[in-house]
């Protein structure tokens, strides 16, 4: 009987079915606060002004999708999608985060009277509060990336060990419920490769909660 090959295409699909339920909501979260803080620092600096834009009709003002200003010595370009650039970073995008949307899908906007525009808006001392917190949220990407990256790493090996769907789901059978809409049936081959399991199945949080629940309530668990 055939077997499915794990061909690329599948080992693909099956990492980005585990990226996304292992790390979407902290990535998503991460993004989430980058943006919330590019618009509380367009606030800020914009501050003396933000009554008088408040004032003038939608759409009368020019707008821009980021804000420029510098913590200390370090200029940079805060997205109101994004956050710290602008785009949401690649490793974030591979677990399922996006970046915040306009009105019809479009890109975050805030209306910027033209002379600020393009300008750095404000410098701030590195202790201010703002800066500090900067500072964190790039400590906090840099740590969460390099999580993901190290579980991509392990997970790429692991698929590649392995040549068929059937054998992935013998060496690490709490993939399964990711790896089954790929299967078709084959004989069981003798040799099985050795992976770290321990260290994939504590990253991406696995076996699945939703199996374990099913396996109690049909009575397969003691």
């Amino acid at each position: 009987m055939a077997t499915t090959r794990l061909t690329q295409p599948i080992r693909e699909a099956i990492m980005k079915k585990l990226l996304h339920r292992a790390f979407l909501d902290r990535a998503q979260a991460v993004v989430d606060r980058q943006a919330d803080f590019a618009r509380r620092v367009y606030e800020d600096a914009l501050k003396p002004h933000l009554t008088a834009i408040a004032a003038v009709p939608a759409g009368w003002l020019p707008t821009d999708d980021d804000i420029k200003v510098s913590f200390g010595t370090d200029y940079t370009q805060l997205d109101f999608g994004s956050g710290l650039s602008y785009s949401v970073h690649a490793t974030l995008r591979a677990c399922g985060a996006k970046a915040l949307t306009g009105p019809g899908g479009n890109r975050v906007e805030l209306p910027f009277p033209s002379k600020f525009r393009g300008q750095c808006l404000k410098v701030y001392d590195h202790k201010h509060p703002l800066a500090e917190e900067f500072r964190d949220l790039q400590v906090e990407q840099k740590a969460l990336v390099a999580e993901v990256e190290k579980a991509q790493r392990t997970m790429k090996a692991t698929l590649e060990s392995v040549t068929t769907v059937k054998k992935l789901i013998e060496v690490w059978p709490e993939v399964e419920e990711f790896a089954k809409h790929y299967l078709e049936s084959g004989e069981r081959k003798a040799i099985l490769p050795a992976i770290p399991r321990a260290e994939l199945n504590r990253a991406l949080g696995l076996p699945p909660q939703e199996k374990v629940l099913d396996e109690v309530a049909g009575g397969t668990v003691a």
